[in-house]
């Protein structure tokens, strides 16, 4: 894995959402001694207009990662299960499995620094909320223990994931009816057509779209992927998740708090583009000669019995600018269009 130097460009910037969106703080329930741990959000069309520098962007960003949010915030999710459907009504809100089990994203995401992993103690149960309404075991066919993974490099991950995405999908063009094998950046995928349509896939699904997040690639973006974790570790919901319905109007309590526009799109593509540049993980050479040395017998070695077939050392960007929003993400998800330019490879 090689690394380059990444340094961030602010390019042209679209908004997708027409609506004039105003700043807002939370106030705390009535006799509640506390105050929000974000005093004010982020708007889309404060982003799409230029009159915040991606230095205010990214600074948000990181607040909003390492807040300790509170129910002035929305924190918690009494009406809704960490999927996001709605929660019958005698299960309990809140458990350390099915979640919400944190108060930041920092306080797991926290080792060597904010965005990166987490200790032991920070373990997730990642097939919990599949099970929600909330399941009290920790047995492995209810629930998955797994350590925190950090979130450096995800930006290139999405990129490359793009990229493939964008590959396979040109290669299946055209194709006739049947078994096909279709190889991006070294990566080979079986297909089956019929009739124009890809009908069945190994190793992908039958979209073509390459979801690189999460243990068993579900995920397509990392925008997606922090709606998902906030509703589900902290009970905040992101509103171009849960309330941008016309026929639920902006201010949708989704989850029944009491809180409304727990975190705006604004809000969301601050903590995304302070994420996606997250420096990219790379090896430790070390000093001592013969260590380098038997470091470089083992990487022939793992070449040699086949392990590289799947762990490919080298994946190529042809491309080193991240635009924000994916154009692949689910609907209906509504974004700033920012560039980040990130390392070439990892």
């Amino acid at each position: 894995m090689r690394k380059a130097k990444s340094r961030l460009v602010l390019a042209a910037l679209l908004t997708m959402c027409a609506a004039p969106l105003t700043a807002l703080a939370h106030e705390c329930p009535p006799g509640f001694p506390d105050e929000p741990a974000i005093s004010k959000h982020m708007e889309q069309l404060d982003i799409a207009s230029g009159a915040l520098s991606f230095d205010a962007i990214g600074d948000h960003g990181k607040a909003l990662f390492v807040a300790r949010f509170n129910v002035c915030d929305g924190q918690g999710r009494p009406a809704t299960t960490s999927g996001g459907d709605k929660r019958a009504v005698d299960e309990p809100a809140k458990l350390r499995t099915s979640a919400p089990d944190s108060d930041a994203c920092a306080g797991c995401h926290a080792q060597p620094r904010a965005g990166g992993a987490g200790d032991f103690v920070a373990n997730v149960f990642v097939l919990a909320q599949t099970l929600d309404p909330t399941t009290f075991s920790v047995a492995p066919e209810l629930s998955d223990e797994r350590n925190t993974l950090g979130m450096n490099g995800s930006g290139p991950i999405e990129m490359l994931a793009r990229e493939m995405t964008v590959d396979l999908q040109s290669q299946v063009a055209g194709l006739p009816d049947g078994n096909h094998t279709l190889t991006t950046k070294g990566v080979a995928f079986d297909v089956m057509i019929s009739d124009g349509q890809v009908v069945a896939s190994r190793g992908v699904n039958t979209d073509l779209i390459i979801r690189p997040f999460h243990q068993a690639g579900v995920v397509i973006s990392l925008r997606e992927f922090t709606d998902n974790a906030f509703n589900h570790h902290h009970g905040i919901q992101a509103e171009e998740r849960f309330d941008l319905n016309p026929a639920k109007g902006f201010d949708a309590d989704y989850d029944e708090d009491g809180v409304h526009r727990e975190l705006t799109v604004g809000d969301v593509t601050a903590v995304t583009v302070w994420q996606a540049p997250l420096g990219v993980p790379r090896r430790v050479i070390s000093k001592d000669n013969d260590e380098r040395q038997m470091a470089r017998r083992g990487e022939r070695v793992f070449d040699d019995v086949g392990c590289t077939s799947c762990h490919k050392p080298e994946l190529l960007l042809e491309s080193r600018l991240l635009v924000e929003p994916n154009p692949f993400n689910p609907p209906p998800r509504v974004a700033t269009r920012t560039s980040v330019r990130n390392t070439p490879t990892i």
